[in-house]
């Protein structure tokens, strides 16, 4: 989510003047204390369909004619492609890739990669969490949250000593540092496995129950959780198997919503999956799912979502007026501060001085949006010995 932080004029000034460009700058630079970072809760599909298909993936390797030519084509993970030998991945694996980088050899692990993966770029940026699918009642030590209780055990698999298992969006054991534990997190991301079905409602059930209880659950107590912006991305590559206890995914993530989190939806496929997973994300908040049928169109869609909670909502100070004796007029200053990454640096702040006049003298000011002063870009058109 863009976060706007409320201040003074005179911060305001200090975080635009104070800067080489004038318009932004990373803000992981120990100039924004205040902010407070958001929670992103990912759950993905691990269903056995995400073991289907076959994509090109990862960086294109040495030339070749024929497949025989590829390095890992006997082992099934490598094709001649245009002439270029190309690893091959399934669902869960270009998920793994989307998240946690661009492979350079083998897909089936994390060991060869780039880093620029979603989890990656957007580290400095948010608190991760991690769960995929329980889909399997047989194994009891996979169930997390209070629904056993009522006879279910579908959802999201709890902590544990198993694939797949659920990463908390801190480690207690060093709470403050969120970028150790978003190395878990793909860690964690890097052992998926794809089987069993797809119990939606079950897992936004389980991540209902989780931001209600994971700090207790692991006695962590975070300081700024009133106040910290938390969301879900549900990730699937198909509809719901059974919802039976647990309703609907839709009115799960509703709940979700309801109690202030919410629901963005990643679906990997085709039209078909939209409509469903569309249904979800409306009654989640957030409009509509982000669909992909590719590699670079599930990159696009998670790096959607993410921009869009880095940049979904903006506020702005209370604006301040100071009256000028030598011309009568008024100008009121409206500042702000927003954190984006799509600008390549961090954060941005604005002040804009606005004219406001009683030219009709009844004693009530008009605004006027015509005549509007955006120091920035006053600065940025000026050369940098004059600012």
């Amino acid at each position: 989510m863009k976060r706007v932080l409320s201040g003074w004029l005179a911060v305001a000034v200090v975080l635009v003047l104070g800067t080489t460009d004038s318009r932004a700058q990373g803000f992981m630079d120990g100039d924004d204390p205040l902010l407070t970072l958001p929670d992103l809760f990912i759950i993905i599909d691990t269903s056995g369909s995400m073991g289907w298909t076959k994509f090109s993936c990862g960086q294109p390797r040495n030339a070749c004619t024929a497949h025989a030519e590829c390095e890992h084509y006997a082992a099934g993970y490598e094709l001649c492609v245009d002439n270029r030998c190309s690893l091959q991945c399934d669902r869960k694996e270009a998920v793994r890739m989307v998240l946690t980088g661009t492979f350079t050899d083998s897909p089936w692990n994390c060991e060869n990669q780039l880093e620029d993966g979603v989890l990656d770029i957007y580290k400095e940026y948010i608190r991760f969490g991690f769960a995929t699918f329980d889909n399997n009642t047989y194994i009891p030590e996979w169930d997390y949250g209070d629904d056993s209780a009522a006879g279910q055990m579908q959802g999201i698999k709890t902590r544990g000593d198993f694939a797949g298992r659920l990463v908390d969006l801190v480690d207690p054991a060093v709470p403050d540092n969120f970028l150790a534990n978003n190395l878990r997190v793909q860690t964690e991301a890097c052992r998926t496995t794809a089987s069993g079905g797809t119990p939606l409602a079950a897992a936004l059930y389980d991540a209902n129950y989780y931001f209600e209880n994971w700090e207790a659950e692991i006695e962590y107590d975070d300081p700024l959780s009133g106040c910290r912006p938390k969301y879900v991305i549900l990730m699937s590559d198909g509809v719901e198997s059974w919802p039976g206890w647990y309703v609907s995914a839709v009115h799960q993530a509703s709940q979700l919503f309801a109690a202030g989190v919410p629901v963005f939806v990643v679906g990997f496929g085709g039209e078909s999956l939209a409509g469903p997973l569309n249904a979800i994300a409306a009654a989640g908040g957030t409009g509509a799912a982000l669909m992909g049928e590719d590699v670079n169109e599930l990159r696009q869609a998670f790096s959607g979502v993410l921009e869009s909670i880095l940049e979904g909502s903006t506020s702005r100070t209370n604006l301040v007026s100071q009256m000028s004796h030598l011309t009568g007029e008024s100008y009121a200053y409206d500042t702000s501060f927003a954190i984006s990454m799509n600008n390549g640096q961090g954060w941005e702040g604005s002040i804009r001085r606005i004219r406001v006049t009683d030219e009709d003298g009844d004693g009530i000011p008009e605004w006027d949006t015509s005549n509007v002063i955006d120091f920035a870009d006053v600065l940025a058109g000026q050369s940098p010995s004059r600012r």
